[in-house]
């Protein structure tokens, strides 16, 4: 593919996004099943995603969750960095188990964005989610959200995930 004199090309490229469910014990299996609710039960949303500069130093994503209650929206960002040229970068955000159970016990619909630099690059919207730009309309929740770090699950699976910036 040559490049189009003029236009840049997007630097990503979302390949899927993935809606689970995990408990928080030694049998933790990821589900796609909403059902049940619990104080250990942690949503999950999984980005694959591949990328096309040899490496973009700072990777933002930004996160829309609609809930079941129709009602509500879990917001959350994170930064990856120095992602390298490839096809099979994995990010992912979880939701606290008090979040879920209290918002409907589901994640109906996922709006993924993508930022470099401080700009806007691209925006997946999951296929099972409802029609319409539901991430502009409903009102936002922030702080439901975390990163892999800070879930039991950091020790399974890490080696998946792109590095991310702390603050």
């Amino acid at each position: 593919h040559g490049a189009v004199p003029g236009r840049q090309q997007v630097p990503v490229k979302t390949k899927s996004i993935d809606v689970g469910y995990v408990r928080n014990d030694s049998r933790a299996r990821v589900s796609d099943k909403g059902g049940g609710s619990g104080r250990d039960r942690w949503a999950r949303v999984e980005v694959t995603f591949e990328s096309f500069p040899e490496y973009i130093d700072e990777l933002e994503v930004r996160y829309y969750l609609l809930c079941k209650d129709e009602k509500t929206v879990l917001t959350g960002n994170q930064t990856c960095m120095y992602v390298k040229q490839g096809r099979s970068h994995v990010t992912s955000i979880y939701v606290y188990p008090n979040a879920v159970e209290k918002y409907g016990g589901e994640i109906i619909g996922v709006v993924v964005e993508f930022y470099v630099g401080g700009k806007f690059v691209l925006r997946t919207v999951s296929a099972k989610s409802k029609s319409g730009r539901w991430w502009e309309e409903i009102p936002a929740v922030r702080g439901a959200l975390t990163n892999w770090q800070s879930t039991p699950f950091r020790r399974t699976g890490a080696y998946r995930q792109e590095a991310l910036r702390l603050e």
